[in-house]
């Protein structure tokens, strides 16, 4: 599915606008100065950044708008959310891309958990042992291996 004017905001179009303008002159003339980074930039790959760039951004909504409850309450929260986004994305040969989405997504609510009061809350150590003690889950792979066609099996 390609993203279409409408839900893209400015920065987003300027961005497609841009990339694919790359990719449309290095296909057309060789010699073109980033001739190499068409093999690297299709559709499919910007708009996967894409969905993760406006994950990331929801993701941020969403903890600036429940900084103020209980962090037992945020905690469950965000469970469900890694859940939901583990079990869409956690296929073989994506562990980085969604240890990248959990890094900065803890980032993102550290950021907003200090910003509860007017002093820190929490230091880096503080808060990784405090979303310990909660239990906010750590990012896997759900896929199984079984589940996948082995190369062997298909020219036996």
């Amino acid at each position: 599915m390609q993203p279409t004017n409408e839900t893209l905001s400015g920065l987003q179009k300027i961005m497609q606008t841009s990339l694919w303008g790359i990719a449309r002159k290095a296909k057309q003339n060789k010699s073109y100065r980033f001739g190499n980074l068409y093999g690297l930039i299709n559709k499919e790959a910007l708009y996967q950044a894409w969905k993760v760039k406006k994950s990331i951004k929801t993701f941020s909504l969403r903890c600036k708008d429940n900084r103020s409850k209980r962090i037992r309450r945020i905690v469950e929260m965000l469970n469900s959310k890694y859940r939901g986004y583990y079990n869409y994305y956690g296929v073989i040969g994506n562990s980085k891309g969604i240890n990248e989405f959990y890094e900065a997504t803890l980032k993102i609510l550290y950021k907003w958990m200090n910003r509860r009061s007017q002093r820190k809350s929490f230091n880096w150590k503080e808060f990784s042992a405090k979303m310990k003690w909660y239990g906010l889950i750590k990012p896997k792979v759900v896929e199984k291996a079984y589940n996948q066609i082995r190369f062997e099996e298909c020219f036996a």
